[in-house]
């Protein structure tokens, strides 16, 4: 008898949907670039092997921002194992290579998400069919792929369904219990790995809906060990409930320490330098309510290209296409809303527990949870949001209110697949509207379609998204009028319940072809039946199924990650003449022009088609591509965080006169200023400025009381950097203590005549190959001051001829070593002690898992 599906159906299809989707990319030998990829990830990881070639740890980067932590740089995720293949795939074949191998990685991402929602379908003891569904709406979801190519949401996304998983029980068989050891350590293991692949926001928004979970789970009740889930409903008290709750938030709580511990080495340097960040506090209200949910946009969930697309050089809706991207596809949505419509009719109240789980309860918590995140997503467009940005913890943390939505997508994703595994052929009346509306969606498709025909391609994007919908609505027409029912297996099911596909496969099926039901408008008579030798054909229609949620998702999603040549991440063509204008100095581009050129120029919202040549951006040196081959160190830095005095200094930048601006360019040791130029062929200028040195040795230095003093004498104008140091609660050597109202250049005391190098009568020598290590020669004949232009931050540490000496914040922002006068060998090295205390903890973490996991071994598979 033939099988209404093949028990690997879901993985195949997970797994070969997004790896079709981008095939285009991977097998023309192209490379993910557009955004992040080039701008952000490509250059971090890079640089990061880079460094470890070198024999170094990539603990800092002295190419952006003129210093900054790398490997505390959470969305580096270099600490992530599925990124040490990016960084092999560099030691093989260069930035080239590991440039290609971003698209199949992000596909196995997007795979490895559908095949945990898959698993969590499996465990509520769904069949392969909703299996597939419930993967393929999840891991193809416009949020997961319009999101790919911002690879640390797409990783961090791709755990969510595991963390799920391993907190939900498993409904197929009675006995055991949820709460094991070896749940515990699988549940430790994907909460572990997902704090490391780097994206905080979407953690967060796991962890609360595993809590949120967990609870709803504890709350049911459920004694597998008693046979709960199988037999009839047990009353079980409001204190029994809570006890419940409190067990497994308390075993979440214990899972979610040990992951914390085993991603110490992450947390604790990402910990400190959020601390040290520009988001130390809060985000700025405007900042965190950047990209609040458009409400319009749930038309999307109908037809995705409503409001057009960055693929198609077409989207006019509001704010960023990928912010509110929600589409499931048409069937899987259609599927959710029936599961939620049928959680309403009635139920046996002696139906067993697992079918009231499965029916009511289930969907009725995924509708709150859908309720919710809608809700949050709106951001700035409700009064909810605002207030609580105001008044409660962690909502004045992130911007994009539009990201609640994740926890819609997998809700609808799930309520798909419950809805799949009842999927069944309407009867009586309800047939009669179902081939009504087919044929009202082929209608919709023949009228749109010939709209957009005739308007060729200035059609609007909505005609051509409603004849999309139109067809993709008669393809689902047909597959429900298609679907079995009860009177094709010969069964009559018990009054609220269904026949599940387990059931049909196995069951005779009554007369009747599919094709025979299309044009059939009116009640059908009552069934006949079938001999057994001629079965219904569940195993065409349940791949038929499956193969067309997996069409609609991958046209859906086509072209949301464009490819480009594998030359972007070549050597920048002008990065050596930049490198010999600089000498020492740095690259450094104004932001506002900088932005103008990204935002504009290449990086369009609305369109993934730049108005330049896409080499542009290499030729530009655009941060942080200035990290890829042939290095150019730069003064700007497009990292998510940034040490905070250092996002202030470039707010100082913008505020100064254009003495002092010159002036802060030459703090910065900014050797070529780059401008925008349309006279020039890529639209941008570098111009070579007085040589800078990063390392200077001055004689002069004047005490600042606290931070908000050091910065107004830096904006005054009053100090001649060259022979003057601020410092911040520190005496001057040359200098008297004075108010920054009070000091004038005449105030100042003269020092010698220019001499040495670097200085005053000082000359400086330093080695800065090791980027975690500076050694520097000084001789000079009177005290003074090393200034180094970097960005003072934790962790650093400085030793005077093998002494340990004070590493003081200069000129608000940099640092300097006090050097008397002589020859001296200095010595500043970054050695983070929240990295290697983190490490530390790490060990003893993995150490612990491991001994409960050797414990836990049973060769007999009982627990």
């Amino acid at each position: 008898m033939k099988t209404a599906h093949t028990p690997w159906m879901p993985a195949l299809l997970v797994i070969l949907a997004p790896l079709i989707l981008f095939a285009p990319v991977y097998l023309a030998g192209q490379a993910l670039f557009w955004g992040t990829p080039l701008l952000q990830f490509g250059p971090w990881w890079h640089g990061a092997w880079r460094t470890l070639a070198d024999g170094h740890l990539p603990l800092w980067n002295t190419l952006l921002g003129m210093g900054a932590p790398l490997l505390a740089n959470y969305q580096s995720a270099l600490l992530y194992p599925p990124t040490w293949v990016y960084l092999l795939l560099d030691q093989l074949g260069g930035p080239r290579l590991m440039a290609w191998g971003m698209a199949p990685l992000s596909a196995l991402h997007l795979a490895w998400a559908g095949l945990g929602m898959a698993l969590i379908a499996r465990r509520l003891g769904l069949g392969p069919l909703a299996q597939a569904v419930a993967g393929l709406a999840f891991g193809l979801s416009a949020y997961l792929v319009s999101r790919t190519w911002f690879f640390s949401i797409n990783v961090t996304a791709a755990w969510l369904p595991w963390v799920i998983a391993c907190l939900t029980p498993d409904l197929r068989v009675a006995g055991g219990s949820l709460w094991t050891r070896r749940r515990f350590l699988a549940l430790s293991v994907c909460l572990a790995l997902q704090l490391l692949a780097g994206h905080a926001q979407t953690t967060w928004y796991t962890v609360l809906l595993a809590g949120l979970w967990a609870g709803f789970w504890g709350a049911a009740g459920l004694d597998d060990a008693k046979g709960g889930t199988a037999g009839k409903a047990q009353s079980h008290s409001l204190a029994q409930r809570l006890r419940g709750v409190g067990t497994a938030w308390a075993w979440l709580a214990g899972a979610g320490l040990l992951a914390a511990g085993i991603a110490a080495a992450q947390l604790l340097p990402t910990a400190e330098y959020l601390s040290q960040s520009q988001r130390a506090a809060a985000v700025e209200y405007e900042f965190a309510m950047n990209y609040s949910f458009w409400p319009w946009r749930l038309l999307t969930l109908l037809a995705p290209g409503m409001f057009g697309s960055p693929a198609s050089g077409d989207y006019w809706g509001f704010g960023a296409f990928w912010e509110d991207a929600i589409y499931i596809g048409l069937l899987p949505l259609l599927l959710a809303l029936g599961t939620l419509l049928g959680s309403l009719r009635r139920l046996d109240p002696g139906a067993p527990v697992r079918q009231k789980l499965l029916r009511r309860w289930l969907p009725w918590f995924l509708a709150a949870l859908i309720a919710m995140a809608l809700l949050l997503a709106l951001g700035k467009n409700t009064p909810v949001f605002p207030w609580l940005y105001h008044n409660l913890p962690t909502f004045a943390m992130f911007q994009a209110p539009t990201r609640w939505m994740i926890w819609a997508e997998f809700s609808l994703a799930l309520l798909a697949g419950l809805g799949a595994e009842r999927l069944r052929r309407p009867q009586g009346w309800g047939l009669y509207w179902a081939r009504l509306a087919t044929m009202g969606a082929a209608a919709v498709m023949l009228g749109a379609g010939l709209a957009w025909a005739s308007m060729g391609e200035v059609s609007p994007s909505f005609i051509r998204a409603t004849a999309l919908l139109g067809l993709f609505g008669v393809v689902t027409g047909v597959l429900w009028l298609a679907a079995p029912t009860a009177s094709d297996l010969g069964i009559a099911p018990p009054v609220g319940s269904a026949v599940t596909l387990e059931q049909a496969a196995a069951a005779p099926a009554a007369n009747g072809k599919p094709s025979r039901r299309l044009l059939q408008f009116k009640p059908p008579p009552p069934p006949k039946p079938r001999p057994a030798d001629k079965p219904y054909p569940l195993a065409a229609w349940g791949w038929a199924v499956g193969l067309f949620v997996a069409l609609d998702l991958l046209v859906a999603g086509w072209g949301l990650n464009p490819g480009g040549p594998l030359k972007l991440y070549d050597r920048a063509p002008g990065s050596k003449w930049v490198l010999m204008d600089a000498g020492e100095g740095r690259l450094f581009f104004p932001p506002y022009q900088q932005d103008w050129l990204q935002y504009v120029y290449f990086l369009r919202f609305a369109s993934f088609h730049p108005q330049l040549d896409w080499l542009g951006m290499r030729w530009a040196l655009l941060p942080n591509s200035n990290m890829l081959e042939y290095p150019v160190p730069s003064a700007n830095n497009f990292d998510p965080l940034k040490p905070g005095r250092y996002a202030d200094w470039l707010e100082m930048l913008a505020q100064a006169t254009p003495a002092v601006h010159a002036q802060l360019l030459d703090r910065m040791a900014v050797g070529v200023l780059e401008t925008l130029d349309r006279s020039q062929p890529h639209g941008v200028r570098f111009t070579r400025r007085p040589e800078q040195q990063v390392v200077r040795w001055v004689p002069c230095a004047v005490a600042a009381d606290g931070a908000a003093q050091a910065r107004a004498l830096v904006l005054g104008g009053t100090v001649d950097f060259r022979q003057t140091v601020i410092l911040e609660g520190q005496g001057g050597a040359a200098c008297e203590t004075l108010a920054p109202g009070a000091l004038t250049p005449d105030s100042l005391t003269p020092g010698p005549s220019p001499g040495g190098r670097g200085g005053v009568s000082g000359d400086v020598r330093a080695d800065r190959s090791n980027p975690n290590r500076i050694e520097i020669q000084v001789q000079s004949e009177d005290p003074g001051w090393v200034v180094i232009a970097q960005v003072w931050y934790p962790g650093w540490r400085a030793s005077l001829d093998g002494q340990p000496v004070a590493l003081q914040r200069a000129d608000y922002l940099f640092q300097a070593v006090p050097v008397p006068a002589g020859a001296h060998s200095l010595v500043l090295e970054y050695r983070p002690l929240s990295f290697y205390l983190g490490l530390l903890a790490s060990l003893l973490a993995l150490g612990a898992a491991a001994s409960r996991l050797i414990v836990s071994y049973n060769p007999t598979g009982q627990e």
